[in-house]
């Protein structure tokens, strides 16, 4: 029988070999009478749900099974030891002095046939590779060991870059430094700039004060003139009511004397006219006066009386005219006073208008004082928001100078290290200059 004819494959995904599959459960289905025994081809796990596998014998061979895989395990007739594969080599199972085993540290590779050197670790054996420069520089290589002449080069290098470094943040330092010096020159200038406004700002501030004094008190003083003049104003209306009141009485006197005089003026000519009538009646009388002389005697005595009463009424017409002559003189005297209140009148007018014209100038001396003071306070608040900078620029500058101090105290640290690196470097050069002599 050949070997194709002894072969019994159970194929699990084939659903018309439930025979084959069901046989497996009978142990005597892969014997026959005449105890062959067949291969058995499984293409997928053999789950024994934590069952011993009894009886086993491995996979006898001597040679490494084709398409080995990693945890695939053999014995080797050959070398009469269990061998597996871990992925990479072939390891040997069992007692490894009972046969001919490579040193330590080496491995044999049974695919190749060849022998390799593992690597040393902290714990173990092996063989070890110099750096590269390269590699020595970048610093990132575990396994691999440094000559001490590449570490006397690597370290130089790092020696000389540091020192570029520490040249390089010396040279930024002293451009800092040199910045903040002339940061704080002009911050200086400013303040004393600051300062010369400030001054030149307080002197016109004070000339202000003292413009805004005086126009307060040419403003109370012109308060004071407008007062008097108010108050002439009040007396020369007084003074033109009463005239105006004596003028009215003025007037009806000469309206009255008019009257009078115009009476008067009637009476004398009935006076006249009965003088005249008298006359006649006298020459009537006289031709008539030797029957008629106690007519003439009456008449006589009413001619008396007449005269009387003649000079009476010429006494009269005589205070009359004076009176009229005082009249006169009253009422030019009044033309006058009024065409001195007419003149003061008017002056009154120039000099109100005047004032008038001196209060809005006043008026616009004060808006614009009041327009300068506000300027002023707008300024004096920009000069203290300046001050106030120039402060906090001031305190930035002490903080810049204080954290250069710092920083150049960690510079000198550095320094300082560095200096003790290069010594210990110079001391371990000597070492294994001394150590290689």
């Amino acid at each position: 029988m050949s070997d194709e004819e002894n072969e019994y494959i159970i194929d699990p995904t084939d659903s018309d070999d439930e025979e084959g599959v069901d046989s497996l459960n009978n142990e005597n289905s892969i014997s026959n009478e005449d105890e062959e025994t067949y291969d058995i081809d499984v293409y997928d796990n053999l789950n024994l749900h934590q069952n011993q596998l009894k009886n086993v014998l491995g996979d006898i061979r001597s040679d490494i099974p084709q398409n080995v895989k990693a945890s695939q395990f053999w014995f080797d007739e050959v070398e009469q030891i269990y061998k597996y594969y871990d992925g990479e080599n072939v390891i040997r199972l069992g007692n490894q002095d009972s046969y001919n085993f490579v040193s330590p540290g080496l491995v044999y590779d049974e695919l190749t046939s060849e022998v390799s050197l593992e690597e040393a670790t902290h714990t173990g054996l092996g063989g070890v590779k110099y750096a590269t420069d390269t590699e020595v520089h970048e610093g990132i290589e575990e396994t691999k060991v440094v000559n001490p002449k590449q570490l006397v080069s690597e370290i130089n290098i790092r020696l000389s870059a540091f020192g570029n470094e520490v040249d390089e943040a010396i040279e930024e330092l002293e451009t800092s430094i040199d910045n903040i010096a002339t940061r704080l020159g002009t911050a200086e200038n400013d303040i004393s700039t600051n300062a010369g406004n400030i001054t030149s700002l307080g002197t016109r501030l004070g000339t202000a004060e003292n413009n805004i004094s005086t126009n307060a008190s040419n403003i109370s003083s012109l308060g004071t003139r407008m007062n008097t003049a108010e108050n002439d104003i009040s007396t020369n209306a007084s003074n033109i009511s009463s005239l105006g009141t004596r003028m009215n009485t003025a007037e009806n006197d000469i309206s009255t004397n008019a009257s009078n005089i115009s009476s008067l003026g009637t009476r004398l000519g009935t006076a006249e006219n009965n003088i005249s009538t008298n006359a006649d009646n006298i020459t009537a009388l006289g031709t008539r006066l030797g029957t008629a002389e106690n007519d003439i005697s009456t008449n006589a005595d009413n001619i008396t009386a007449l005269g009387t009463r003649l000079g009476t009424a010429e006494n009269n017409i005589s205070t009359n005219a004076s009176n009229i002559t005082s009249l006169g003189t009253r009422m030019n005297t009044a033309e006058n006073d009024i065409s001195t209140n007419a003149g003061n009148i008017t002056s009154l007018g120039t000099r109100m208008s005047t004032a008038e014209n001196d209060i809005s100038t006043n008026a616009n001396n004060i808006s614009t004082n009041a327009s300068n003071i506000t300027s002023l306070g707008t300024r004096m608040s920009t000069a203290e928001s300046d001050i106030s900078t120039n402060a906090s620029n001031i305190s930035t500058n002490a903080s810049n100078i204080s954290s250069l101090g710092t920083r150049m105290t960690s510079a000198e640290g550095r320094l300082t290290s560095v200096e003790n690196a290069v010594s210990g470097v110079e001391t371990l050069l000597q070492q294994i200059n001394s150590g290689g002599n």
